[in-house]
Parts: C-alpha cells; sequence; structure tokens
C-alpha cells in the first residue's frame, strides 16, 4: 500500500563474506524502514538486542522493522546470515526514498578509510545521506572530510560497544 517510483536493489552478497554481527540502522530523515536477515545453515539463531527471535532453516528469513522509537539494533547469528535493509515507498517511510534495498555489512567486515561519490543528473537536486557505524572506542577519532563528527554518534541498541550517527 505505498505507492513508489524508481527502486534500487544491491546484488547478492557472496556467501563467502557473510558475517555474524549486524548493526542495522534507520535511514536519516526516515520513519520506517525494514530490514530482513536471512540464513545460510539450518537451525540458526537470531537474537536482535540479545534476545532470541528466530531460529532460521537454511534460506529462511527473519523480517522487522526499524522506526523513529527503534533506530538501532545489535543482531547476532549463530551461523553465516546476510542482512539487508529495505526502503518502504516514500508514502511508508515519511520522505523521499523510493524502494530501495541496501546491504547492511557485517562489522566482521570493518574497514577504517572509505571515499564514495553519489550520482546527480543535471537539472536534479537530491539529498545524499550516509549512516556510520563504528566501535564506540573510535568515536573521538571519527571524520569526514577533515571534520570530526563525533557529536553525531549515539550508542547501538542492545550493544553499547558500537556506536552510528546517520547524516
Amino acid at each position: 500500500d505505498c505507492t513508489y517510483c524508481d527502486h534500487i536493489y544491491e546484488p547478492m552478497l557472496p556467501v563467502a563474506y557473510w558475517g555474524t554481527h549486524f548493526v542495522p540502522t534507520l535511514s536519516y530523515g526516515r520513519t520506517k524502514d525494514e530490514v530482513r536477515i536471512t540464513a545460510l545453515n539450518n537451525n540458526t539463531t537470531v537474537h536482535k538486542n540479545g534476545v532470541l527471535v528466530a531460529t532460521l532453516q537454511a534460506g529462511g528469513h527473519y523480517d522487522f522493522e526499524m522506526n523513529t522509537s527503534n533506530q538501532s539494533c545489535f543482531i547476532e547469528t549463530s551461523g553465516p546470515a546476510v542482512c539487508y535493509l529495505y526502503l518502504v515507498g516514500q508514502s511508508c517511510g515519511g520522505t523521499d526514498g523510493d524502494p530501495s534495498m541496501v546491504l547492511i555489512n557485517p562489522v566482521e567486515q570493518h574497514i577504517k578509510q572509505i571515499t564514495f561519490g553519489t550520482y546527480q543528473p543535471s537539472g536534479y537536486t537530491y539529498n545524499h545521506y550516509v549512516n556510520i557505524v563504528t566501535p564506540t572506542i573510535n568515536v573521538p577519532s571519527v571524520t569526514m572530510d577533515g571534520t570530526s563528527i563525533s557529536s553525531s554518534f549515539s550508542a547501538v541498541s542492545g550493544n553499547a560497544q558500537y556506536s552510528f550517527a546517520r547524516i
């Protein structure tokens, strides 16, 4: 029941890169996103903020909604899994952002530096956002374009060892 326009999907992550720890965060300015965890193996347990929420069979998935009252969470699985965030159509998500699918990399796959760019066609104005997750101990040293953004971070619900910023 959500209106939509163009939708963007990411390719599936090869199973060799699936992980067991994830920190999905609500997209900046949105009131609702959907999260899906998919298991590689049978009997994979899924804990959300330390609470068992599902036991999945191979290829099975657990879905849940993120909204303004739960902007982050910590997911731990007992075996390899993949996590995707789905931006619902703008009439349900509270702002721009037609259906889109975003890979949530496992925290086991961390990087220290990234350069990224976004496409903006001539004659159009788009807002561009980034969600950043880092170990809380690293927050004081996180910069964007050479400027500290440490004041933008909040602790992740369910695991204060990680923090997130939505910019």
